[in-house]
């Protein structure tokens, strides 16, 4: 059995149980035997050693109202004998990875040794797994939706977006709604309690150009002037791209004006799903003021 190495060092429980195994009950001394698991590392959490007497522990009763219960498992389940390092700011990142081996458990077919490891990690994370695989909602798309849309409206437009994105096809089970409502509140209480400055997203109600030079304002007068709420992702992309390739803009200088003018930072959410999400009406609305 596995074990912690501060379990294996000298004098250690390891050699402790095993001497009283030897010695009280008769039972040959068990042998510490090397495996791909044993002994487990440390898990660090921000680069620290983890500590209950200096309060830097995860309080695992309080995740799952943050993020799903599955990531954590996947945290002690990947690498356990190399040390790892937690961030609560990285929730994104590891629900990600997550979705990831998901997906690959339920669409992916094959004899490659990665992906078989890929789908034997997602079976010991998964607490009962689904018969069908769960609608694919991004951690990342799930906060910015929480952020900007009324409670009462932002699962319906959470399925708008995802069947926009094409994330999403076919009717919604009652389970599967239920699954994007749950990740939804997710996303929300951690952003309340774990969010940085990036991923904070509040919109403006009229465009910020300060700072922004002429190119730059003239690209966004543009967006306002084609943008319907018809687009699709693919559509939406191509017309984005020909407006900064028409004002000789890079991608870095056309996405930092549009963040600028619509959210007041210079980097934001996806852009095209934060374009779908808040229509654009709302969209041409801003630029126009």
């Amino acid at each position: 059995e596995a074990a912690g190495k501060e379990h294996f060092m000298p004098s250690g429980s390891f050699w402790s149980a095993g001497e009283i195994a030897e010695k009280v009950f008769g039972w040959a001394e068990p042998y510490p035997v090397k495996n791909p698991i044993q002994p487990y590392e440390y898990l660090t959490l921000n680069g620290k050693k983890m500590s209950a007497s200096k309060g830097n522990v995860v309080a695992t009763w309080e995740w799952p109202e943050f993020a799903p219960p599955q990531i954590l498992r996947l945290l002690f389940l990947k690498k356990p004998n190399k040390v790892r390092d937690f961030s609560y700011q990285n929730i994104p990142i590891y629900s990600n990875e997550f979705d990831q081996m998901q997906k690959a458990f339920f669409t992916k077919s094959g004899e490659d040794k990665n992906l078989a490891q890929m789908k034997r990690l997602y079976e010991m994370s998964e607490i009962e797994i689904p018969k069908t695989i769960p609608p694919q909602m991004p951690f990342g798309i799930a906060t910015m939706i929480s952020q900007i849309i009324p409670e009462d409206k932002v699962v319906e437009k959470a399925e708008y977006l995802l069947r926009s994105l094409e994330l999403v096809k076919g009717k919604l089970s009652k389970e599967d709604k239920i699954y994007i409502e749950t990740r939804l509140k997710m996303a929300k209480n951690w952003i309340r309690n774990y969010g940085e400055d990036q991923h904070i997203v509040n919109v403006l109600n009229e465009a910020n150009i300060i700072g922004l030079s002429e190119k730059q304002i003239d690209a966004l007068k543009d967006i306002k002037t084609g943008l319907t709420s018809k687009m699709k992702e693919k559509e939406l992309k191509d017309y984005l791209y020909s407006i900064s390739e028409k004002h000789g803009l890079t991608a870095k200088e056309f996405y930092s004006a549009f963040y600028t003018a619509v959210i007041g930072k210079t980097m934001g959410p996806r852009t095209i799903p934060l374009i779908i999400t808040l229509g654009a009406n709302k969209i041409k609305k801003i630029l126009e003021r």
